[in-house]
């Protein structure tokens, strides 16, 4: 009797430690849980016979553009004309690369979540190469999350970083300690003495990177290689009187 007693004292012990684990817990699991990607509609594309258009991103922010263009051109430099669901066209350049495909530009548009429905690719004196209806495609962001941060809902694509959206469990601690913070991301790379290849970098005060929905967009740096195939990993220093940085890798989700 006496040991079945202390048996179900030590239980009691242990279903107590629990309990009080899961409610001093919950906020940090709530934080987990609920930070996920959640763009959707934000790659498009177009194929002819006299075009093709992949990774045209747009609607989910400011930012439209960066997609890879193949048609039939010498030309060094073209236009592309889309035309957004409110009537409004943008303009974006098309530059030539070593390959033979033309790399777009990433113009800002504030006007957001207007679907671009059109494109149109012409020569610098007007005339018409191709046209063709854009149509959403399934594409891929990246995300990370931990038991404290979580940076969500980026896209990249040949010309640079979307940046989505970066939040903290604890932002007023941040905010109070730090000033500044610089995002860098890159590929680890071995053989460099640093240990990655830096593709892009930022720098913004520390309540912007907190507070704003969306962080921007940033171009590769010149002599950047960006390989869709290898892992990505985002560095993030956060800086005053003291530096604190940290590591994230971040993982792709499919998105349509």
């Amino acid at each position: 009797m006496k040991m079945k007693k202390n048996y179900l004292a030590a239980l009691g012990i242990f279903l107590a430690v629990i309990m009080a684990t899961l409610v001093f817990q919950y906020k940090h699991f709530a934080f987990q849980t609920y930070h996920i990607s959640s763009y959707h509609g934000f790659s498009y594309a177009a194929n002819t016979d006299k075009m093709t258009v992949s990774d045209y991103f747009g609607v989910v922010s400011p930012y439209y553009g960066g997609a890879v263009v193949s048609v039939d051109s010498d030309e060094k430099t073209l236009q592309a004309l889309v035309n957004l669901e409110d009537g409004s066209t943008l303009m974006h350049q098309l530059t030539r690369q070593e390959d033979g495909s033309y790399l777009m530009d990433v113009l800002t548009e504030e006007n957001t979540r207007q679907k671009p429905l059109n494109i149109t690719i012409q020569k610098n004196d007007g005339s018409v190469l191709a046209s063709a209806d854009l149509v959403s495609e399934s594409g891929q962001l990246y995300q990370s999350s931990s038991y404290d941060y979580a940076f969500l809902n980026i896209f990249i694509n040949q010309s640079g970083i979307f940046m989505g959206q970066f939040e903290a469990y604890d932002q007023a601690a941040l905010v109070s300690k730090y000033d500044l913070v610089t995002i860098e991301f890159c590929h680890p790379d071995a053989s460099k003495s640093s240990g990655y290849q830096l593709l892009a970098r930022a720098q913004m005060s520390i309540s912007d990177f907190l507070e704003k929905e969306n962080l921007g967009y940033l171009a590769f740096l010149p002599n950047a290689h960006y390989d869709a195939k290898a892992s990505v990993e985002v560095i993030i220093t956060f800086e005053s009187e003291s530096r604190q940085a940290m590591i994230m890798t971040l993982q792709k989700e499919e998105r349509a």
